[in-house]
């Protein structure tokens, strides 16, 4: 299970790497407050979403919704994205976790995007899309994407169809009909 000292932990080892401080600048990693909305809409803010640029990589912390509207106007690299950590896994927290995933394969993320967060997180990443990137044989780019199947409706009859068609009601006794 991902507590706040677990994800404290992680974003600090990926900090500690010498890549890091190669790659970050002189201050070895860059905080971009993405979205910092609540639940509620708020004109001109995404909601919780806080993206950290360090070793190369990109990795976020949340990712609400109109966060990757964000990162794509500001022209974050959303291409070197690594991994999505999520706080908890309501909708204001995980809402944009299949478009930034679609967006960042689009935009080139070469490898699969590591999605790390509480309990029922594998949940929320069986609901989105996960593109990986392969090649055809002549070399061009193709997208394989997995969605998860949820349970198909039932079937919907048309008028005439055996499944419309019903037994009509028992007549009561001793009555006749055509």
């Amino acid at each position: 299970m991902m507590n706040r000292r677990n994800l404290i932990a992680a974003l600090a080892a990926l900090a500690a790497s010498p890549a890091a401080a190669q790659t970050a600048g002189a201050d070895g990693m860059r905080i971009v407050l993405v979205g910092t909305s609540g639940p509620l809409p708020v004109r001109d803010r995404a909601k919780p979403c806080v993206a950290i640029l360090v070793g190369g990589g990109l990795y976020l912390v949340d990712v609400g919704p109109e966060s990757t509207e964000n990162m794509m106007s500001w022209r974050l690299p959303v291409a070197s994205a690594r991994a999505v950590f999520l706080s908890h896994l309501h909708s204001d927290h995980i809402g944009d976790l299949g478009e930034f995933n679609m967006q960042s394969w689009v935009q080139g993320r070469e490898r699969p995007l590591a999605l790390v967060g509480p309990s029922g997180s594998t949940k929320s990443r069986a609901g989105s899309t996960r593109p990986t990137r392969t090649t055809t044989a002549s070399g061009a780019p193709t997208m394989n994407a997995t969605v998860s199947a949820s349970p198909s409706p039932p079937a919907r009859s048309s008028p005439g169809s055996s499944a419309s068609r019903q037994a009509p009601p028992p007549r009561p006794p001793g009555a006749t009909g055509t």
